[in-house]
């Protein structure tokens, strides 16, 4: 779903739930504080600054938050060696009606279908490729989809938006937590474009923080309690795909080697193999290492062995799903 029609959903639905006041043209300033904890926020408005007291202040305001950096949690920044750009198209048909992404090592594309017969088509490719890109940003967007393999036919489909993008997207990570606030989606956790994947989390740790916090917010419980506990239900939840998406997105380390005969596949992690070699070994690889490959093994990349979703000379994986952009 485009986030055109998603952010209006959303804004609509909050306007008719009860007990809501939707605030627009607010921007906040600075946070309040009481007694080494947030207890609200000063806003600037139109009509001027008006501070605003709540016992929980949530931060929603994405990976650059505003409410972070006025409360002093830090961030932690993870490179990513890829650009991205996108555009939304009207008539490009998706075998099966269902997203794509192409795994080519280190470039990656998706295309997934949106709403109203739209498709998003993205392309990641290694930064080392943004010079040569930049000169001509449309014709380098077209050359690189019309090169994938099994390529949707871009050019027989009418491109019905801008190509918009960035050229630096770092993954960031902060604790989920403060006393007196809490953070959800970018805002706590931001994964890389390429996975589709940051309105589901940001739906998501919503719900968990909503389903900790309300018998607190009702006054029927410990608010600093409750935050604990959506704190831990987020990093379990989370962080393991935070850290998978962290290593891909850093691409340098990733080693494919496939033999002569393609015959066989495997997948090592040369930082992870350094960072093993100084601490004690449990077996034949590092949890993480052989986390990645049981995700691989059934499609038929690490196993030694082809599979019938992706062989290992098959740079394409067709996955469903709904992506917001």
């Amino acid at each position: 779903m485009r986030r055109s029609v998603l952010d209006p959903l959303i804004r609509s639905r909050a306007a008719r739930t009860p007990g809501v006041d939707l605030l627009l043209g607010h921007r906040v300033t600075a946070l309040v504080r009481e007694a080494e904890r947030t207890a609200g926020v000063r806003a600037s408005t139109g009509a001027g600054e008006r501070e605003i007291g709540a016992r929980l202040v949530v931060g929603a305001d994405g990976k650059d938050s505003a409410v972070a950096k006025l409360c002093g949690v830090p961030s932690r920044l993870h490179e990513n060696g890829r650009f991205g750009y996108l555009a939304h198209f009207r008539g490009l048909p998706l075998h099966g009606g269902i997203g794509h992404t192409w795994f080519l090592e280190p470039d990656m594309a998706y295309a997934f279908p949106n709403d109203d017969g739209v498709t998003v088509l993205a392309v990641l490719p290694d930064k080392k490729r943004l010079p040569a890109f930049r000169e001509d940003l449309e014709g380098s967007f077209f050359s690189f989809v019309r090169a994938l393999p099994q390529a949707p036919p871009i050019d027989d489909a009418e491109r019905i938006s801008k190509i918009v993008g960035t050229v630096d997207y770092p993954l960031v990570s902060r604790r989920p937590t403060a006393p007196g606030v809490a953070w959800i989606g970018d805002a706590a956790l931001t994964g890389d474009p390429l996975w589709g994947v940051g309105c589901g989390w940001a739906l998501q740790s919503a719900q968990w923080l909503t389903e900790a916090v309300a018998p607190a917010a009702t006054r029927r419980g410990d608010l600093d309690r409750s935050l604990a506990v959506y704190a831990r239900r987020h990093r379990r939840r989370l962080r393991g795909h935070q850290s998978l998406a962290i290593d891909y997105a850093r691409m340098s380390h990733l080693l494919s080697v496939v033999c002569s005969h393609g015959r066989q596949t495997r997948l090592c992690t040369a930082r992870r193999r350094a960072r093993a070699d100084r601490r004690p070994r449990r077996g034949p690889g590092t949890p993480a290492a052989d986390a990645t490959r049981r995700l691989l093994r059934p499609h038929g990349v690490g196993s030694g062995r082809g599979g019938p979703a992706a062989s290992a000379m098959d740079p394409t994986v067709i996955v469903p799903g709904v992506v917001a952009c």
